[in-house]
């Protein structure tokens, strides 16, 4: 049940209900400390899906890296081509870099827009949103991406596009 009652009296009329009502098992508890345990569930709902979505971060990251080297490994001959017609090393890499840069900030943002239209309502009724957080780990995103990236230019050498454009 819920009682309405003066501020002022609450806990005489919770004295007052608890006595009388002692018998039936009945336990007479704040509102608002009923409320600061729903709260309680909600935010163990919540870390537990943020600790849930760095899994996954993390694990894309990872497979945005296999993914890179296996882009680059189907592509090696046509690097390799490059490199025999007169682009140097550095030329190639900046290129794959520019390519895969692009896809990287592509995807970042159709993942970010989508999910601030979907929480569109939150965002307008909530003040209380952690913009810092959310922007820090869209940086986060960012940078570790491009740390993959230049992770997995290293394997782009000379020597490897050569050894493509042999004849096997």
């Amino acid at each position: 049940m819920l009682i309405d009652g003066p501020q002022a009296n609450a806990d005489t009329i919770r004295s007052v209900l608890t006595y009388r009502l002692q018998n039936y098992g009945a336990a007479i508890v704040r509102s608002s400390e009923r409320l600061a345990s729903f709260h309680e569930v909600t935010n163990t709902y919540l870390s537990v899906f943020g600790v849930f979505g760095a899994l996954g971060m993390v694990t894309g990251i990872a497979g945005l890296g296999f993914v890179l080297l296996r882009n680059y490994n189907y592509r090696k001959k046509e690097f390799a081509l490059l490199l025999a017609v007169g682009y140097n090393v550095k030329r190639i890499r900046k290129i794959i870099m520019s390519e895969q840069l692009l896809i990287l900030i592509c995807g970042v943002i159709s993942g970010v827009l989508p999910a601030m239209l979907a929480t569109l309502p939150s965002l307008r009724n909530s003040p209380d949103i952690p913009w810092l957080w959310l922007v820090s780990m869209v940086i986060a995103i960012l940078l570790t991406g491009t740390s993959v990236l230049l992770i997995s230019l290293r394997s782009v050498t000379e020597g490897s596009l050569r050894d493509s454009l042999k004849i096997q």
